[in-house]
C-alpha cells in the first residue's frame, strides 16, 4: 500500500515524502524499459510512443534511482533526455544511430553484405568516420558519396578496376583518391609493399611528412615480386615528372 508507506514515512522521520518514494513504480519501470532498450532506433521509438511520461520531471527522479544499477547509463540518458527536450528527438538521436549503424557496417562479413548494409542505410554516406576506421571502409565512404555504390565497390572486388583508379589518382596528383587506393590494395588485396608506396606519395602531394618512413618501403621490396617494384618505380617516376613539388608547397 503506497499510501500507507507514504503515512509512514512522515510520520517517523517528519519530513514529506522525497521524490524517490513518491515515484509510481509503472514510472519506473517505463523509464527502465526505455534506459534498457535493445539499440538507438528502438529507443528513439519508445520515446515518441511515451514522450508525455518520459518528457515529465518523474522520469529525471527515475533515472536518478537507476543509476544505482548502471551510474553510465542512467548518465547517457539523462543527457540524452536533456537533448530531446532542447532540441527534439530527430537531432538528439541521429548521431546515436548513426554511430551504432557505423559500427554494424564495419563488422558485415564480406563485401557483398557490406554494400547491402549501405544500400539498406544510406545516410551512413553522410558521416564522417572516425579517425581509427579502416582506410579500404573510409575509401567505400568517401567514393560511395562521390561515385556511387557501384564505382566504389567495383575496386574492392576488381583488381585491375583498382589499378586503374590508382592510375587516374596518380595522373591527377589526387592524394586524397591515392590514399583510397593505397588503402583497398593494403586491406583487401594483402598488397602491403603498393599500399605503402601509394599512402606515402599521397602523403608528400598533401604536403606533409609525417608518418614518412623510407625504411618501410625499403624492407617490402625485398618481399615482392620484380614486376610490381617496377610497376610502382615508374609510376612514382611519372609521377614526379608531373608534380615535381609537393602540392602543399606554396
Amino acid at each position: 500500500d503506497i499510501e500507507a508507506v507514504h503515512t509512514a514515512w512522515e510520520e517517523e522521520t517528519f519530513t514529506s515524502v522525497p521524490d524517490w518514494l513518491a515515484l509510481p513504480p509503472e514510472t519506473l519501470d517505463l523509464v527502465s524499459s526505455w534506459m534498457f532498450a535493445p539499440n538507438w532506433p528502438r529507443s528513439r521509438d519508445f520515446w515518441s510512443r511515451n514522450a508525455d511520461v518520459l518528457g515529465g520531471e518523474e522520469t529525471a527522479v527515475a533515472l536518478e534511482e537507476l543509476a544505482i544499477l548502471d551510474p553510465h547509463g542512467a548518465q547517457r540518458h539523462a543527457l540524452l533526455r536533456a537533448a530531446v527536450l532542447a532540441h527534439g528527438v530527430t537531432a538528439a538521436y541521429d548521431p546515436l544511430i548513426l554511430s551504432e549503424q557505423l559500427a554494424q557496417w564495419l563488422e558485415c562479413a564480406d563485401w557483398k553484405e557490406s554494400r547491402a548494409y549501405l544500400e539498406e542505410h544510406p545516410r551512413l554516406l553522410t558521416v564522417q568516420p572516425p579517425d581509427d576506421t579502416p582506410l579500404a571502409h573510409v575509401a567505400m565512404l568517401d567514393i560511395g558519396r562521390t561515385e556511387g555504390l557501384d564505382a566504389a565497390y567495383r575496386l574492392v572486388e576488381d583488381r585491375e578496376a583498382l589499378q586503374a583508379y590508382v592510375d587516374r589518382a596518380l595522373e591527377a596528383g589526387d592524394g586524397t583518391a591515392l590514399m583510397h587506393g593505397g588503402g583497398i590494395e593494403g586491406q583487401v588485396f594483402r598488397d602491403r609493399l603498393a599500399s605503402l608506396t601509394h599512402a606515402q606519395v599521397a602523403l608528400v602531394l598533401s604536403g606533409g611528412t609525417e608518418g614518412f618512413d623510407p625504411d618501410d618501403l625499403a624492407a617490402l621490396r625485398h618481399k615482392s615480386d620484380e614486376e610490381t617494384r617496377a610497376r610502382l618505380v615508374r609510376e612514382t617516376v611519372a609521377l614526379s615528372a608531373r608534380h615535381p613539388e609537393p602540392h602543399g608547397e606554396t
